[in-house]
């Protein structure tokens, strides 16, 4: 199915499918369509989209998003936790990665984003709305929810990079939001 973009990670969570691009100066340019500010002035140049489901569907969910993200840089996976937080991981190389949580209730409005000419509603992962950020491991990237649990994983490419088997490579990781 084609989203408009080259995504970086995907995730399904009750009934809703999470899909986004990947944001780094230079390397992993995004078009100017999608370097949003926030209300709070928060520069956001990346963007994730959220399909709810379709049973119509021949891919099982809208054809259409039914909101648009405006997320942070450098995000390569995202779940959603039961109490209501949106938790983004973002890493590159042998940074710290950082998982951001979102107090969903608490993201700006930000009127709508352009689809392919359907207008969607737009919001923001911005300071203004985190509930907690955490320090982890570098090239940690799938990120998934079960059982009130955030399952970890790394760079799925650590063997090529060779330093990746230092920091855990090969390992999923769970924490307790």
């Amino acid at each position: 199915v084609d989203v408009g973009f080259d995504p970086a990670f995907v995730n399904v969570q009750d009934d809703v499918l999470y899909t986004g691009v990947f944001y780094m100066a230079g390397p992993y340019d995004t078009p100017e369509s999608m370097h949003l500010t926030a209300p709070d002035g928060t520069e956001n140049h990346a963007v994730m989209y959220a399909y709810g489901r379709d049973a119509s569907s021949d891919w099982g969910f809208a054809d259409v998003p039914d909101t648009v993200y405006s997320i942070p840089d450098k995000v390569q996976g995202m779940a959603m936790t039961p109490d209501g937080r949106m938790v983004l991981s973002t890493s590159w190389g042998l940074s710290p990665s950082v998982l951001y949580a979102y107090d969903v209730d608490r993201l700006a409005s930000g009127g709508t984003y352009d689809v392919s000419g359907d207008d969607v509603p737009l919001v923001f992962c911005a300071p203004s709305s985190l509930a907690a950020s955490i320090e982890a491991p570098p090239m940690m990237e799938g990120i998934d929810q079960f059982d009130g649990r955030l399952f970890l994983s790394n760079e799925s490419a650590s063997n090529k990079y060779v330093f990746g088997k230092l920091y855990g490579g090969g390992t999923v990781y769970w924490i307790e939001p």
